[in-house]
């Protein structure tokens, strides 16, 4: 037992605890699920970010399309503008079959009449090169060759024929990053004096305002919030590291408590165990149920019987010739009381008649609580008082009851 014991110390108590590096491989476990949750966390934080950029973006080429598209209305509703013809802005050919196209002022300066369109696709042109934002009028069948759309403007285009109001993507024009938006135009009473001859009527998808908003600004915020994002998650990740650490070694520490107490519980149950099986009593240490815990090896030569067949069996499975008064005696030794008596007969299921020395007496728990009974017996056929059977009297079983508090060995009971 004692060899046993320097076996055992020879393990590393978390390794015994948990079995063969279990414990290390558990730590290593959670540091791996934490990094992964922090990461998760942060990859999703960071993702709702750029959504939020995004969306930020959109909004502001919505902004646009609607300012557009105001201006193109209010453009319309007046039938267009007329402006001094020059190089810049020279007469319309697409109007040349509407009536005064074109008119002198009363100084004779020539005016030209400028559509909606053409109107929309100056100030767009004006606001490129002032504020970087990109706006283009684009149709499926344009009439003049610039508005005509590029690959990303004709698919939106066609999705706008299968019912579509809106379509955005971060794309690459002229080598930078934008986030295009294109909403669809629909035709009014204005567009009709350019696009009738095209069978265009009132209510179809005439075309599109497409805009780009420069992602560069978005783009710079965001390398902003990712370096805080990375200082806060990787503190984040840091406690909970040095938490786990912390955890780690409190456990550790535990679990080293732990197996020298249950070293120590073993040496002290073996010991008992020892001490029971060889002393030269027949003692029976029996639990609440009455099922045995320990037997003295005089216990089982005394009663002819081995261990095998006893140990966690039932008292009375292995002595069912137990008289009632006997039962009555084990019942009252679990309310605290202790019994014996001397030379008392005990008659077996063959017929035998054994005379035994006994008493029976509770053990307690380490809480005081009683834990069950220890018998102790001796066979002492023939009696050592020589009387004839019909002239003996039983044993006292109701003898005075003795207190003993087994904290470190169980009391025993008879």
């Amino acid at each position: 037992m004692t060899e046993t014991s320097r076996d055992t110390e020879t393990t590393p108590p978390e390794a015994q605890a948990t079995g063969g590096g279990q414990f290390a491989d558990s730590f290593v476990l959670v540091v791996v699920c934490w990094s992964l949750l922090i990461c998760l966390l942060a990859g999703w934080d960071y993702y709702q970010a750029r959504q939020s950029a995004l969306n930020n973006a959109r909004t502001a080429a919505r902004h646009s399309y609607a300012k557009d598209l105001t201006f193109r209305k209010w453009a319309t509703g007046h039938g267009g503008v007329y402006a001094p013809v020059s190089p810049a802005n020279p007469p319309n050919n697409n109007l040349a079959h509407v009536p005064e196209r074109d008119i002198p002022t009363p100084s004779g300066r020539p005016l030209t009449l400028i559509n909606p369109a053409t109107m929309l696709r100056q100030i767009h042109e004006l606001a490129d090169d002032t504020f970087g934002t990109r706006a283009h009028i684009t149709s499926l069948r344009p009439i003049r060759p610039g508005n005509a759309p590029n690959p990303w403007e004709a698919a939106t285009l066609a999705a706008f024929e299968r019912g579509g109001t809106e379509r955005s993507a971060l794309e690459t024009l002229n080598g930078e990053t934008s986030l295009r938006l294109m909403r669809p135009i629909l035709a009014d009473t204005g567009c009709l004096k350019c696009h009738a001859a095209q069978g265009c009527r009132m209510g179809d998808i005439r075309g599109g305002i497409s805009v780009a908003i420069p992602w560069a600004p978005y783009r710079t915020e965001l390398r902003s919030y990712l370096l805080l994002h990375i200082v806060g998650y990787g503190g984040l990740w840091s406690l909970g590291l040095l938490g786990i650490g912390v955890t780690r070694l409190r456990l550790r520490d535990y679990l080293d408590e732990r197996h020298r107490a249950e070293v120590r519980l073993r040496h002290s149950r073996g010991l008992m165990q020892d001490i029971i099986e060889h002393d030269p009593n027949a003692i029976a240490v029996l639990d609440r149920r009455f099922h045995y815990r320990y037997v003295s090896n005089r216990f089982l030569n005394d009663y002819k019987i081995t261990r095998q067949d006893i140990i966690g069996k039932s008292h009375y499975e292995i002595f069912p010739e137990i008289p009632d008064h006997g039962r009555e005696v084990h019942r009252r030794a679990l309310a605290g009381e202790v019994h014996g008596a001397e030379d008392e007969p005990f008659e077996r299921a063959g017929g035998r008649v054994d005379y035994v020395r006994w008493q029976c007496r509770p053990w307690h728990e380490s809480d005081d609580s009683i834990g069950g009974i220890v018998l102790y017996t001796e066979v002492v056929t023939p009696p050592r008082k020589r009387k004839s059977p019909s002239n003996r009297k039983p044993g006292n079983w109701k003898s005075a009851a003795v207190s003993w508090n087994a904290s470190t060995t169980p009391s025993p009971t008879t």
